[in-house]
């Protein structure tokens, strides 16, 4: 079995993978031509809306995050990858629905993490090894501060050490924030406290 974050990576890039050569090859490119050369002869090989199992799988992915939450919740946090996955197929697939499902999955985990940070930081479940026992550097890990510190604007003048280029990533893709977890980022005027568990 897989990894959530590796199986969301996986079947996303296989889709936009294939929606990507069948393009090509249909709109007579110098890339599709070089396709041809190498072999992808056959554009409807490559269509994809032939592509149904993966497109619901990737559809139910995206419905079980805004239902159940995601799984790796007690791992090194990698919501910045399932994000990432997320964030493909909402600015590259040309399927609306597609598009749809996973921009409403990405709004469930900002709205999640809107309420887990204090002016733009947490502290995630983590996966502990021991030769790691004694490091406490939970913020510096979680590429997912650097994500919504660039779209909400929460963390100013923080030093986003290595985390530059999941940024510049981020900044290229078509997703921004909706207003009301942006302005929640930006104005927590009260304390609460809430449980968020994921459901297995």
């Amino acid at each position: 079995a897989e990894t959530e974050n590796h199986t969301l990576s996986i079947n996303t890039s296989k889709y936009l993978h294939n929606q990507y050569v069948h393009e090509q090859l249909r709109g007579n490119t110098p890339t599709g031509k070089l396709l041809r050369e190498a072999g992808f002869k056959d554009a409807s090989k490559y269509d994809p809306a032939k592509l149904t199992r993966i497109r619901d799988w990737i559809l139910q992915a995206c419905a079980r995050i805004l239902h159940n939450d995601l799984f790796e919740t007690n791992a090194r946090p990698y919501q910045g990858h399932t994000f990432f996955a997320l964030f493909n197929i909402c600015a590259y697939a040309k399927d609306a629905t597609l598009q749809k499902a996973a921009r409403n999955a990405m709004d469930a985990i900002a709205a999640k993490l809107a309420f887990q940070a204090s002016q733009g930081t947490r502290y995630p479940p983590i996966r502990r090894s021991h030769q790691h026992l004694e490091e406490y550097k939970l913020v510096e890990n979680d590429e997912m501060l650097s994500i919504m510190g660039l779209f909400s604007g929460a963390r100013p003048g923080l030093n986003f050490r290595g985390h530059a280029g999941v940024m510049l990533h981020a900044n290229e893709r078509k997703y921004r924030l909706p207003e009301a977890i942006h302005s929640y980022f930006l104005n927590q005027r009260h304390s609460y406290w809430a449980r968020m568990q994921a459901q297995y």
